[in-house]
């Protein structure tokens, strides 16, 4: 059985399978990393160094067995506990937390205005806020850079 997260927005969604031996729980609402895009195999355990984001989680999904991802369009995302912005707003860009984050895994971040973006960390886009992020829950955005290997910027 396939549940799904109380409200699924418009986008495009993509049918995937979710790793038979990752070690995080495919959670709905956390970002999906890439395990294999050549046949459309995904994790939730986050990779150290560059992620390949695939897309976030919009259906619970039994590791090992088939769901769905969202890859386009405005879906809610867990944020980690204490976001480092102090005040997050709309419009702001959502990063993928930094990898190796324990309880952050696979959650996204929003940084500080005076931070300069990296090329690493703009590899780790989500996209905008559309709705003001909250440290430890589940906060809309709309994908784009990064997500799907797309570029919509």
């Amino acid at each position: 059985m396939i549940t799904r997260q109380t409200a699924l927005f418009g986008g495009c969604f993509q049918y995937v399978q979710f790793y038979k031996t990752q070690t995080a729980t495919p959670t709905v609402g956390n970002i999906a990393f890439w395990q294999t895009d050549t046949s459309y195999v995904v994790t939730s355990d986050e990779p150290t160094g560059v992620s390949d984001i695939a897309g976030i989680i919009v259906s619970a999904t039994t590791k090992g067995n088939y769901g769905f991802i969202q890859i386009d369009g405005k879906v809610t995302v867990n944020f980690r506990a204490t976001v480092t912005k102090a005040t997050p707003a709309i419009g702001d860009l959502v990063l993928a937390a930094a990898a190796g984050a324990g309880v952050d895994n696979a959650k996204a971040d929003v940084l500080a205005d005076a931070t300069s973006i990296t090329s690493v960390q703009f590899r780790h886009v989500l996209g905008i806020a559309v709705v003001a992020p909250v440290g430890g829950t589940g906060t809309a955005v709309r994908l784009g850079a990064g997500v799907g290997q797309r570029m919509n910027f």
